[in-house]
This record gives C-alpha cells, structure tokens and sequence, in this order.
C-alpha cells in the first residue's frame, strides 16, 4: 500500500511540475514574441517625426504611414528585395538539392567528409562572408577580376566581374543559405524508400518517369518547408545587404531600416522605421503560416514505417568526375576562398592582389592594434557574455518547452510553440527596434537602465534565436518515448533522478548542438547588435562593422579571423557531438 501512495505521490509531482512548466514557458514566450511586437505597433502610430514615439508630448498619428507611401524609395525597396529573395532562393536551394542527392543517393566516396565539410561554413560568420567576397570580386584588385583578365588576356583594369550588384548580394547570400539548407534535406532523400522507384521501374518508368512521377512528389512537402523557410531567413537578412548593397546604392528593407534609424545626418525618422520594420514583419510571417500547417499534415507523406528498408545508391559511372568537380568547386568558393581572403587581409596594411611586392608587406600590425586597442577587454567581456548566456537561457527555455509539448499536448502548450516558432518570421532588425523602442520606455518609467546594457541585446538574441532552438529539442524530445520515464517512475526512481538520468542523458546531444549555434549566431550577429549597441555594450560584430566602414581593413580582418576560427571549431564539435547522437 505504501508503495502505491509513493507511486501516486511521483505521478502528482510530475502532473505539478508539468503544470507549472506549461504556463511558466508560456508567460516568458509570450512576453518575449508580443511585448516587443505591441511596442512596435505602437511606436508606428505615435512618430510624428518631431518627437519621440512614447514621449510625454507625442500623440497618435498617421503622418509616418503618410512619410512611407509618398517615399520615393518604396517601389525600388519593393522591387529589390523581391528579386533578391527570388534569386537567392533559386541558386541556394538548387545547389543545395544536388548536394544532399549527392551525398545521399549515389555511391560517391568519402560521404562523411564531404558532408562535414559541405556544413563547415556555417562557421563563417554572415558578415565576414560579406567582406570577404567584397574583395574577392572587387572590380580593380579583386582575386578573382584580376585571375581572369589574366587567364583570358582581357584588356582594362577592372572587372569583368563586379560584386556591387545585386546580383552580387544573391550570390553571396546563396552559399550562405547552402549548408543549413542541406542540412534539411539530407534526412529526407536518405528516407525516401527505394522501393517505390523500384516498383515505377518494374512498370516501365524510365529514369525521368520515376524523377517526376515518384521522387519529386515525395520530395515535394519538404522542399516547399525548406524555400518557405529560407525565404523567412532571407527576406529578412542585413549583413550582405548592408555589407555590398549600400556600396551599389542597392537598398532593400532591412538597409532602409538601419538608414531610418541610423542617418549619416539629421535626426533617425522612428516612425519610417517601425512602419517599414512592421513591412517586413508582414512579409516575414504570412509564409510562416502556410509552413506550420504544412508541417503538421507531414505524415501524408511518411515513407519510413515498421518495415525495414536499405537504401539503394545509384552508381555515378562516368559522372563520378563531373561531380567530384562540382562538390570541390562549391567548398572552394563557400569556404576555402573567404577564409584564405580574410586571412589574407589580416596581415596586409591595405588589400592588394597576391604579388612578391605584397608579400614583402606582411604583418601582424591588425592584430597588435586590436590586442592593444583601449577598450578591446570591455567588448571581448560583452561578446563572450552576450553568447554564453543567451545561448544557455534560450537552451534551457526550449528543453523545458519541448518537454511540456510532447508530453501534455494541451492547446496551451501548443500556441506557446507555434509562438516560439514563430520568431524565426520576426527579423533581427525587427526585434532590434522594437527592443529599443521598449528599452527607452522602460528606463523613463521604471529608471531601469535597460537600454545600453549586453541584458537588452541578451533579450534580443532570445527571440532571433528561440525558432531554430525549440525546432531541434522538440524533434529530440520527440523521440524519446513517455515508456521510458513511465518504467523509471513505477520502478521507484525520483522525478528528478528521472529527467537527469534519462532523459537529460539521451538529449544531450541535441542540448550541445542547441548551445553550440545559439552561442555561434549570438557573437556574430551584426542585425541586432548594431541596432541595439552603444559605447557600454559593444561586440566584436559591432567593431568589425565599425572598423570596415572607416576603411581600417586589416583590423577588421583581424576580428574576423578570430570571429571566423571561434565559429568553425565550435561547428566542428557541433558536427561530432551531432554524429555521436546520431550512432546513438
């Protein structure tokens, strides 16, 4: 009798604990996603463009609504940023389908290494990806213009090729979007299951028949998830589009935010700001709708059942070359070229191509003056807290999510996470108005000095960050089945010794993999920190910036390098702690 009362008594616990974890994560999600949200709706209506939004003596007007529609720069953003999205997202997806069909369908060697080494630039942080091909294709002395002209004995001294495009920019953005892409195809195409394109052969379909008539349809839901996906991510993105845009006096969205915000001079017009931050909002989300219904009606589509299946890999033959030129080619240009070029920079005086005169000019003075710079220890304490502690808080908010959703499914829990998901629509740029905005209004009321402090950029990176978090520990929690932790309990085992000695266990991999990105996103992003920074909380990504716009490239290079080598080791420890998970 005693031990059904102990038995009843851990069951009670759980339900409380259960309970008070739904609506604890569901208080902190929702003021995290609305709070900032409201904030900027109402900053919107209040910028008269005289005083500040929430200011004693402002009043509710349309007159920013007015400054937008008559803005001449609207349809040329409109058209920009559409472009750049299409395109981007043609050439990123495109090479990232023949890469995961690559390494997963055909019987190409070295599989593993090259898919560790196709997620390698993920690594490489957005804005030094930027700088580097800024260079890289710079019309005078870039690498590759000056490698041309002479390989093909063209005339002239500049080009043929000119990254201050927006072409330029798709270019870019398209291999940053590659490796994460990739990632979410691998799992598909290695679970499609061989026999149905066996049975469509037995039937007559030729090799194009079964592409159209069987591999794509399956294809088909992930593809669109993945698209809807990183068009969220690049409709939204500011680093190359500040980086080679602004250079080509090619605008889009998320640069006319910044310019509203932060002039080269007069006063920064809030109320253009917030209307064109709520723009992109707008646009950022409505896709995000169609993604979380489609995700939800996924298992129409599930090939992998009870039984058993071995994947059948399509011999390349004579393709075998072919494709082994065009994976070495896509690593040489993601990862092996930026990287040598930032390098490159970081012991040069002032960029110029590789000659034996350029040669005689290697030091290390960047990386002297940025070790013995005033105030370098303050931004290396910012940056370090900044990812170290967003990383963990967005780490722990998302296990405990992840838990209360897969094992209540109460509606409470669900809307929390479709919530939490839902900040992957709501762009850094976004998030750094309406932060600023809250900021402000916080230390006037409450004399909280919130705004100038890492905590407010620490808040920031919690809702940028908390999408992908949740969508990688609800997937682990997931697979873990309640029988479990049912067996650990009815055998006499405590709560608490349950969840750390299970479950805890068996998620560890996904928790560091969680962490491990978290904390890479956190100290190389520049969308957030640059809204949000001042003198009292700057990171490294805001010096680099800082450095790159007044012309000091060899210190910028410098950060870059260190930023560069901090995010590929730990990417590299990601991929292992991963591919220990996945033997598991």
């Amino acid at each position: 009798m005693s031990t059904e009362r102990a038995t009843a008594a851990r069951w009670l616990r759980v339900f409380t604990v259960q309970r008070t974890a739904t609506w604890l994560t569901a208080g902190i999600v929702i003021a995290l996603v609305l709070v900032p949200l409201v904030t900027l709706l109402l900053a919107s209506f209040r910028a008269d463009g005289v005083t500040l939004p929430f200011d004693p003596g402002a009043r509710f007007t349309l007159d920013g609504f007015g400054r937008v529609a008559s803005d001449d720069q609207l349809w040329m953003l409109t058209r920009n940023t559409a472009l750049f999205t299409a395109a981007t997202l043609v050439v990123g997806i495109a090479i990232s389908v023949l890469l995961a069909w690559i390494v997963e369908r055909t019987d190409i060697a070295f599989r593993n290494l090259i898919f560790a080494l196709v997620i390698a630039p993920i690594g490489i942080p957005m804005i030094v990806a930027g700088i580097a091909w800024s260079n890289l294709l710079a019309k005078k002395e870039g690498f590759v213009n000056t490698l041309l002209r002479g390989l093909f004995g063209l005339d002239g001294s500049e080009g043929p090729l000119n990254i201050n495009t927006v072409y330029g920019m798709v270019f870019v953005e398209a291999l940053i979007i590659v490796p994460f892409s990739f990632l979410l195809l691998t799992p598909v195409f290695r679970s499609m299951d061989p026999s149905l394109e066996e049975a469509a052969a037995t039937s007559g379909a030729g090799a194009w028949g079964r592409l159209r008539r069987v591999v794509v349809p399956l294809l088909w839901p992930s593809l669109v998830a993945v698209v809807i996906y990183q068009f969220i991510t690049v409709v939204q993105a500011f680093e190359i589009p500040v980086i080679i845009g602004l250079n080509a006096d090619v605008r889009v969205f998320s640069t006319r935010v910044y310019e509203a915000l932060q002039p080269t001079a007069g006063l920064p017009d809030y109320g253009v700001a917030s209307i064109y931050s709520l723009l992109l909002l707008a646009v950022s989300l409505l896709p995000m709708i169609w993604y979380y219904r489609l995700i939800r009606r996924s298992e129409r589509y599930t090939t992998v059942t009870g039984k058993g299946f071995r994947p059948r890999r399509l011999s390349l033959g004579r393709w075998r070359y072919p494709v082994y030129l065009f994976v070495g080619g896509y690593l040489l240009v993601a990862f092996v070229l930026p990287a040598v070029m930032m390098l490159w920079m970081s012991v040069q005086p002032f960029y110029t191509a590789l000659t034996l005169d350029s040669l005689r000019r290697v030091n290390l003075d960047g990386y002297q003056a940025l070790f013995t710079a005033e105030g370098l220890g303050p931004v290396v304490w910012n940056t370090t807290v900044l990812g170290v502690v967003s990383a963990t808080l967005v780490t722990v908010l998302s296990v405990v999510h992840a838990w209360v959703l897969v094992r209540s499914r109460t509606r409470l829990s669900r809307v929390v996470d479709f919530l939490a998901f839902a900040t992957h629509g709501i762009p850094g740029i976004v998030v750094g108005v309406s932060l600023l905005f809250g900021g402000l209004v916080l230390s006037r009321v409450t004399h909280i000095p919130l705004y100038g402090r890492v905590s407010i950029l620490v808040i920031g990176m919690l809702i940028v960050t908390l999408g992908f978090a949740t969508r990688i520990l609800v997937s682990a929690v997931s697979r873990i089945h309640p029988e479990l932790e049912e067996a650990a309990l009815m055998c006499g085992a405590s709560w608490r010794r349950t969840m750390t000695r299970i479950v805890g266990r068996l998620l560890m991999p996904a928790i560091v993999n969680t962490w491990v990105l978290a904390f890479v996103y956190a100290i190389t992003n520049l969308s957030l920190t640059v809204i949000l920074g001042t003198s009292q909380n700057r990171v490294l990504a805001v010096n680099l910036f800082t450095f790159w716009n007044f012309g000091k490239t060899q210190e910028a290079a410098a950060i870059a390098v260190i930023l560069m080598l901090v995010s590929v080791v730990l990417t590299m420890i990601f991929r292992l702690r991963l591919g220990a998970g996945e033997e598991r």
